[in-house]
C-alpha cells in the first residue's frame, strides 16, 4: 500500500489527507470500522494511517475522498472539496495539476 508509484504531489495530497483523517472522520461521526468497510481498508489500518504507522495508497485516497464528500458537513466540506478538485484536475489531465492551482 506504499505509494511509490506516486507523484509527489500525489504522496503531498495523500500525506495532507492521513494527518486530517482522524480529525474528519470524528466530524462526519464515523467509526474507523464504518469508514474502513467503505473503503476497502480494515479498522486497524485505518488506525494505523490515522497514527502514522501506515501509508493510503492512491486508490485508498480517492475512495475515502468521495466517501468523505457523500458524508460531508460543514466542519469538513473545505477540506474534502479542496481534495475532490485535486482529484478532478489530476484526472482531467492524466497527471499533476500545474503547481499554483
Amino acid at each position: 500500500m506504499a505509494n511509490e508509484n506516486c507523484s509527489k504531489l500525489q504522496r503531498d495530497k495523500i500525506s495532507e489527507f492521513e494527518k486530517e483523517l482522524a480529525s474528519l472522520r470524528k466530524a462526519a461521526h464515523v467509526s474507523q470500522t464504518k469508514l474502513g468497510k467503505k473503503i476497502g481498508l480494515s479498522r486497524q489500518f485505518i488506525s494505523e494511517i490515522e497514527r502514522g504507522e501506515a501509508p493510503m495508497s492512491w486508490a485508498n485516497y480517492v475512495a475515502a475522498v468521495k466517501f468523505f464528500l457523500v458524508n460531508s458537513n460543514k466542519v469538513i466540506d473545505p477540506f474534502i472539496h479542496e481534495h475532490l478538485e485535486f482529484l478532478d484536475q489530476y484526472m482531467k489531465d492524466g497527471n499533476d495539476p500545474p503547481a499554483g492551482d
